[in-house]
């Protein structure tokens, strides 16, 4: 189940970026937040990459969250310090190098820490 939900991402957002026309294939809100912005192609790109390689657990954590990424109208939330995506009843960890480029990246949007 795992691999089949990161192999459609990795399949699938391409071509609905490209159907999109001008609507931004990765968006961002800061928890709490109320409206999302569009993340350039690039920075979502970096997203994509990491989602792409996902091995998502059948739960979510605890953990707070400091941003909302819509990524082709499914919401995961974020949080940068442990690098953890939860969505859909499942999570995702990312490794110490893929959470320092994705923070890196949503900090362009996001001011963190957002928690104290």
């Amino acid at each position: 189940m795992r691999r089949i939900f990161s192999l459609c991402l990795l399949i699938l957002l391409p071509a609905l970026a490209a159907c999109g026309g001008d609507e931004a294939a990765v968006r961002i809100k800061q928890f709490g937040g109320e409206d999302f912005m569009p993340m350039s192609a690039e920075d979502a790109a970096v997203i994509e990459a990491a989602l792409a390689d996902a091995v998502w657990l059948e739960e979510n954590t605890d953990c707070l969250h400091d941003c909302v990424l819509l990524v082709d109208g499914e919401k995961l939330n974020y949080h940068a310090d442990c690098g953890t995506f939860n969505g859909s009843q499942q999570s995702f960890s990312l490794s110490d190098d893929e959470r320092a480029a994705v923070n890196a990246v949503l900090a362009n949007y996001v001011p963190f820490p957002v928690w104290p």
